[in-house]
C-alpha cells in the first residue's frame, strides 16, 4: 500500500518472442520483483514459432550442426508441450505459464502492426511497451500507443552488433566483452536512443553462446527492473546516442559463420571454461574483527597502522590476472577514509556491497 501511494504501479506490456528457452524466467523475473504494476504478456510469432518450423530447423541445423541439432530439437519440443502446463512454482517454458504463475493478462498477436491488434493495445492504455526479443518492427501508428514510450532489450552493446544473433557475433568478433543495451525502439532495427547499458565479459575461452545468451536475460532484466523503477518515481531516463556511423549489422549466422567460430575454439552450448565459483571479501582492517575488538577499542583506530589498502591492491591484481570477479563487502569506516576505493572495484567489474559501518555485531 505504501508503494502504491508513493509510487503508482504502471501499465506494462511486454512485447516477446515466443521462445520457452530464456524468455519466461526474464519476464518472471521482472513481474515478481516488481509487483504493484500492472502487466500484459503479448507473445509474438518468432524462433518458438511453429508456423515458421521449416526455416527455423534449417537455421538452427546449421547452428547447433548435426550431431547435436536433433537433441535440441527434442529439448525445443519437450518444453513447448511443458509450457502447456499450468504451473504453479519453478522455472516456465513458456509465456502462458509466466501469466498464470504471476496473475497477468496474456494476450497472442500475430501481427502487432494490424489494425486489431492496435485496437486491443491501445484497450490497455498501456504506459510502456517492452519489447524482449519482439520479432516485428513496430510501425509508427504502434509506437505512439504507449504513454511513456517503447523499449527494446538488446544483447550486445550497442550501436555494435545490431539485428540477429548478436550475443553470437559479440564472441565471434573475439572482443572480450559484450553486454546488454535497453534502448528506445524506433522504425529502424536496433536504432533508438541508449537508456541504459550493462558490460558482460565474455569470450570463446570462457563462456558458450548458450552460457551468454541466458547471461543477457539475467542482466537484461535487471535494467529493465531498473527502468521501471525510475519511471514509476517519475524519473525520466537520459537517453544517448545510438550512432548510425558505428553501428555494424549481422544476420543469423551461416553454416561457414558457425564452422569458423568452432574452429577458434567457441562452444555453442554447455560450458566454456572452469565452473563458476562465488567470490567476495570483506574489506576492513586487521584490528576491526570481532577478535581483535576487545584489545582495540573503536576510538583508537585512527591511530593503529592500516593494510587494506596494500591488501585489496594485491587481491585486485591477482583477479585481474585470472580475468575473475567477486564482491566487495565495505565497512562503512574504510570508505570514509578511502572513498576512491570503491570506484576502483567497480572500474574493475566487480561489486561493491555494504558490510555495515564499524563491524558492529546486531546482537
Amino acid at each position: 500500500l505504501y508503494l502504491d501511494l508513493i509510487a503508482p504501479g504502471l501499465r506494462v506490456v511486454f512485447l516477446c518472442d515466443s521462445e520457452p528457452f530464456n524468455i519466461p524466467s526474464c519476464v518472471q523475473t521482472i513481474i515478481t520483483r516488481l509487483p504493484g504494476s500492472e502487466y500484459t504478456i503479448v507473445p509474438l510469432p518468432g524462433h518458438g514459432s511453429l508456423e515458421k518450423l521449416p526455416l527455423m530447423l534449417r537455421k538452427y541445423a546449421d547452428l547447433y550442426g548435426i550431431a547435436l541439432f536433433p537433441f535440441r530439437l527434442v529439448r525445443f519440443l519437450w518444453l513447448r508441450l511443458r509450457g502447456l502446463i499450468p504451473m504453479t512454482a519453478g522455472r516456465p517454458s513458456s509465456l502462458r505459464q509466466v501469466a498464470y504463475l504471476t496473475g497477468s493478462r496474456y494476450m497472442p498477436l500475430v501481427d502487432v502492426n494490424n489494425d486489431v491488434a492496435r485496437d486491443q493495445l491501445e484497450s490497455l492504455q498501456p504506459d510502456l511497451f517492452i519489447s524482449l526479443a519482439c520479432p516485428q518492427i513496430l510501425k509508427r501508428d504502434t509506437l505512439a500507443i504507449p504513454r511513456l514510450g517503447c523499449f527494446n532489450l538488446h544483447s550486445s552493446l550497442l550501436p555494435k552488433n545490431r539485428g540477429m544473433m548478436p550475443a553470437f557475433w559479440s564472441l565471434y568478433n573475439g572482443r572480450g566483452e559484450t553486454g546488454v543495451t535497453l534502448h528506445r525502439m524506433i522504425r529502424k532495427l536496433d536504432a533508438g536512443g541508449i537508456v541504459m547499458q550493462k558490460p558482460i565479459r565474455a569470450s570463446i575461452r570462457n563462456t558458450s553462446l548458450e552460457e551468454l545468451m541466458r547471461e543477457c536475460k539475467e542482466v537484461g532484466a535487471e535494467l529493465v527492473i531498473d527502468l521501471l523503477e525510475r519511471l514509476r518515481q517519475g524519473r525520466e531516463p537520459r537517453v544517448r546516442d545510438n550512432s548510425d556511423e558505428l553501428a555494424t549489422r549481422n544476420r543469423f549466422p551461416s553454416r561457414h559463420d558457425i564452422s569458423s567460430f568452432t574452429s577458434r575454439g567457441g562452444r555453442v552450448v554447455g560450458r566454456a571454461g572452469k565452473t563458476r565459483v562465488a567470490m567476495s571479501f570483506d574489506v576492513e582492517e586487521w584490528f576491526q574483527t570481532s577478535a581483535a575488538r576487545k584489545w582495540h577499542p573503536e576510538e583508537t583506530w585512527d591511530s593503529l597502522p592500516q593494510h587494506a589498502v596494500d591488501t585489496l591492491s594485491t587481491i585486485l591484481d591477482l583477479l585481474e590476472a585470472h580475468n575473475a570477479r567477486a564482491t566487495f563487502f565495505f565497512l562503512g569506516w574504510i570508505v570514509e577514509r578511502h572513498p576512491a576505493l570503491v570506484g576502483r572495484i567497480l572500474e574493475k567489474g566487480h561489486e561493491a556491497a555494504s558490510l555495515g559501518y564499524t563491524h558492529q555485531a546486531l546482537t
